[in-house]
């Protein structure tokens, strides 16, 4: 699935805790298939240093939800891999967000994102080209 474009209302294959979204993160992150030990590593660039038992539950959860999938790198060893991409899961999760709460939450949004410090002038700028684009 990555690279795939989603369609507006597609659902989430299954909502995903915080905790799995920063190892889906960390897998996003990578431009290779990610060993566990490397996973572990990855976790803790965003501030949690989980154990090993730990990392493997997020991961096959993040399977059974379709999320990832893995194959054999070397006998007894897995790498990891997304099967959504990044931009594909945040497509989603917007308009599972639009359709949860409506219109109002375009006005919200905007808001928002005119009182943050997390997007440069280039950001917005970036937004509002795709937002022109849109019209077209």
């Amino acid at each position: 699935m990555k690279g795939s474009k989603k369609t507006r209302g597609q659902k989430l294959p299954e909502k995903l805790s915080e905790s799995e979204e920063i190892v889906m993160r960390c897998l996003w992150d990578s431009r290779e298939p990610m060993r566990l030990s490397d996973v572990i590593t990855a976790c803790e660039g965003y501030g949690h240093y989980w154990k090993a038992q730990t990392v493997s539950t997020f991961l096959l959860r993040l399977i059974q939800k379709n999320y990832i999938d893995f194959k054999p790198a070397s006998p007894g060893r897995r790498v990891y891999f997304p099967k959504i991409s990044m931009e594909s899961y945040l497509d989603m999760q917007m308009h599972a967000m639009l359709d949860f709460w409506g219109k109002p939450t375009i006005h919200a949004l905007a808001s928002a994102f005119s009182q943050t410090d997390a997007l440069t002038k280039e950001d917005l700028t970036e937004l509002r080209e795709m937002l022109n684009d849109m019209d077209e």
